[in-house]
């Protein structure tokens, strides 16, 4: 996948960063989410804001782990065993 950056997403090197939401605007601090379950955690913790944003990271993922190799039930059975952390508030 080539290198592409968003304002708040960037995906470099076959790896997916989210612009910390929570440390703006005093610092713009980029973290990896290279998986599903770091992905939710970011979501969780409001580094990951916004129905677009979340969407759009999620896919980018999905894109990410299929160029490595991820077959789309390994990455169905991760996703599903986030759902239930991913629904909870």
């Amino acid at each position: 996948m080539q290198t592409l950056q968003t304002t708040s997403l960037r995906v470099s090197e076959n790896q997916l960063f989210i612009l910390d939401q929570q440390a703006l605007p005093q610092e713009k601090r980029w973290l990896a989410a290279d998986n599903v379950s770091l992905l939710v955690d970011h979501i969780h913790a409001l580094r990951v804001r916004g129905a677009p944003l979340i969407g759009l990271s999620a896919s980018l993922l999905l894109a990410l782990l299929a160029r490595r190799g991820l077959s789309r039930m390994n990455w169905l059975r991760r996703w599903k065993r986030c759902a239930p952390r991913a629904r909870r508030r």
